[in-house]
């Protein structure tokens, strides 16, 4: 069948992006390894050489093939999805080998804030880092208008940073000092308007 052949692929793909390489995705699951559906979703509908996932494939994909790769919870309105295996783990010490640079999404009008007070989580519990611009970039893609911020590891962790491997294409943290963070020239401040009616400037009086 070829609706069975399809749901067949998709839990394979299951399997892979959630259980074995989530950071090919940009996925990074909760302490308890699972993943909103949605952004499941979308992360491999980004994938120009995957098949795309239609909205509801993941559950009908569990509920005919069974658990053996994958479990669903719906949790309210809420639905999340994990790898009943996952080949990953979640390190309790941080990453010792760091790349130098670490490059990171973020929104356009975060970045101002930023510059004075660091990067902090923000939409997720940590933030997300990749050693790969292009990751980066993706992962920006799903909060456009973004930037793309530079980090010096070396000197984040001299102020006592913490980074922690979530697979070779991503790194997480719970802050980044604003020292070790480069970016794009901030947007220039827009002059201030007066509002309001205003008295005309008076008339030159005629001899």
């Amino acid at each position: 069948m070829k609706n069975l052949k399809y749901i067949e692929k998709t839990n394979k793909l299951l399997a892979y992006a959630l259980g074995i390489r989530p950071d090919e995705f940009g996925l990074i699951c909760d302490e308890q390894g699972w993943f909103d559906i949605k952004e499941v979703e979308r992360a491999i509908n980004e994938q120009e050489d995957a098949p795309r996932i239609r909205r509801g494939a993941i559950p009908e994909a569990v509920s005919i093939l069974g658990q053996e790769k994958a479990e669903i919870v719906i949790d309210g309105e809420q639905k999340r999805v994990r790898a009943k295996a996952p080949e990953f783990s979640h390190p309790a010490s941080p990453a010792t080998d760091l790349p130098v640079l670490l490059y990171t999404a973020t929104r356009e009008k975060t970045w101002p804030v930023i510059v004075e007070k660091g990067i902090f989580p923000a939409g997720f519990p940590l933030v997300i880092l990749s050693p790969e611009k292009e990751m980066a970039i993706r992962l920006g893609r799903r909060i456009a208008p973004f930037v793309i911020l530079t980090v010096n590891t070396s000197q984040a962790l001299e102020q006592g940073a913490s980074f922690y491997s979530r697979g070779p294409l991503l790194f997480v943290t719970d802050f980044v000092p604003s020292s070790c963070v480069f970016g794009p020239p901030l947007p220039k401040e827009k002059p201030e308007t007066k509002k309001g009616w205003q008295i005309p400037p008076s008339s030159p009086r005629m001899s």
